[in-house]
């Protein structure tokens, strides 16, 4: 599977959106889906396309990366799980809306500005709201001490950026249990 495979055809990089008045729009972000298109959730915000019961069925994940690719690719294969996902760009973000609307999931990079994700997992782990909140950590390089870190603070799983989606995606399931 290609990176251009894990974006609906409206979402791909470089491709024009359609028309406003021809489109459907995410009722989340008003996001704006050709009417032709067979898709479920929005290429932006994750968010269910049809109807009020599969918005409840979908898992809350927050996506914590500073690199709007990563993300991207990131969202690409969590909507392919059926997964809203919201997206943060540091760990100061990412607490913030955890707290304003607790995840089932949380899938954060390792190293970002503002906070990094060991921060972030240190004071998320200190609430009650989310001392079982699966939190998995991605990064390019996987070195000893930030795996030990990151364990020492009890991360979920740790997961490699540039492993195949495919591992990605089957890492990620063990995490996301049918509702």
């Amino acid at each position: 599977m290609e990176l251009k495979d894990l974006f609906a055809p409206d979402d791909r990089p470089g491709e024009a959106e359609a028309s406003v008045s021809a489109a459907r729009l995410c009722p989340q972000c008003g996001f704006a889906a050709p009417p032709d298109l067979v898709i479920r959730f929005c290429g932006r915000c994750g968010a269910a396309l049809e109807g009020e019961e599969l918005a409840i069925e979908q898992k809350h994940v927050l996506l914590v990366d500073d690199s709007a690719l990563s993300r991207r690719k990131m969202a690409a294969i969590l909507k392919r799980l059926d997964c809203r996902v919201v997206e943060a760009e540091d760990g100061s973000q990412a607490l913030e809306l955890a707290r304003a609307e607790p995840p089932d999931v949380i899938v954060m990079d390792v190293m970002m500005p503002v906070m990094s994700a060991l921060e972030a997992l240190k004071i998320l782990r200190t609430d009650a709201r989310f001392a079982t909140t699966p939190v998995i950590m991605l990064t390019s390089k996987a070195d000893a001490t930030t795996v030990s870190q990151a364990l020492e603070h009890h991360a979920s799983d740790y997961l490699l950026k540039d492993s195949p989606p495919e591992e990605i995606k089957r890492r990620l399931q063990k995490y996301l249990p049918s509702p």
